[in-house]
């Protein structure tokens, strides 16, 4: 992708679907989407301070039981020629304990 060519606003609404479709449980059960939506040198920190790599993260969405979060105060930054810093809060409801529970989410 190109940041010449594309606006601002087409470029944050790009990323926001690919967020959107990492969050999706069809998307993250599929090995091959997954696969192409993460760089190769992709690392993830949790919430427990865990560093999982590309490959393990591809497992793990491949088996998870998972229930998706909305995408809140969604942002892109352009940090360098090339390089977009997406940063958003994820937010998932449990109606039942009446809270949701959110997470800072980051991308480069």
């Amino acid at each position: 992708m190109s940041t010449g060519k594309n606006t601002p606003v087409e470029i944050a609404t790009l990323l926001l679907r690919f967020e959107q479709s990492l969050l999706d449980p069809a998307v993250r059960r599929e090995t091959a989407q997954v696969s192409a939506l993460l760089a190769h040198d992709f690392v993830e920190f949790g919430a427990s301070g865990t560093k999982w790599t590309r490959e393990q993260i591809i497992d793990l969405l491949a088996r998870e039981d998972f229930d998706p979060p909305t995408i809140e105060n969604f942002e892109c930054r352009l940090i360098a020629e090339g390089v977009i810093l997406v940063t958003y809060r994820a937010v998932r409801a449990e109606p039942k304990a009446r809270s949701r529970s959110v997470s800072l989410r980051s991308s480069l």
